[in-house]
């Protein structure tokens, strides 16, 4: 499929992002690139020969919400957004920015150079990589086991409790009717 005007965001490292560059150069030869970005990185796009035009990112309100309405005006038709695994707090306003602008087509790329479209007839491809995203945060480094271990409790726990707190209520609310009925026929 020919894209002509895509719509880059970034939510994620430099280098992730001219990973994500390099790749769109040849995977939609031709078509014109905006990136969506914050000021810090301006300078090193402007060398970039496959970009187009650089959006700044303002965080302002009045600015953003006038930003998000010029970006939604254009007529993308596809936007790319990074998730890689990184714990910057500041890529995640860009992602759900990314999510508010409008295009036919949106592409998820994560840090290793994989994409996918983000459309319901991908759905397991979707889930796969939450799940890996949710092992790689739970499962990483030498406490592997330590979670595993906590995790495998906490799900014992639950099942453990939830038969616990049914009988409980039934005998709460067992203990409620014989009280009633008591006192409707030897009190009343």
């Amino acid at each position: 499929m020919e894209e002509k005007n895509v719509l880059v965001v970034r939510s994620g490292s430099l280098p992730n992002l001219l990973m994500v560059l390099e790749s769109l150069g040849e995977r939609f030869p031709g078509s014109e690139i905006t990136v969506l970005t914050d000021p810090d990185i301006l300078d090193e796009l402007s060398r970039h020969p496959g970009i187009g035009d650089t959006a700044v990112y303002s965080n302002l309100r009045f600015f953003l919400a006038r930003q998000l309405w010029e970006l939604r005006r254009q007529e993308y038709n596809c936007k790319v957004v990074l998730f890689t695994n990184e714990n910057e707090g500041r890529y995640n306003k860009f992602k759900v920015l990314a999510f508010m602008c409008r295009a036919r087509r949106t592409i998820i790329y994560n840090e290793n150079g994989d994409s996918f479209e983000w459309n319901y007839r991908h759905r397991r491809i979707i889930w796969s990589h939450v799940k890996w995203r949710l092992r790689d945060k739970f499962f990483s480094g030498t406490s592997l086991q330590q979670n595993f271990f906590v995790l495998l409790l906490k799900k014992l726990a639950n099942l453990l409790l939830l038969p616990l707190a049914f009988i409980h209520l039934l005998c709460s609310v067992g203990w409620l009717f014989v009280r009633r009925w008591y006192y409707d026929n030897f009190r009343g």
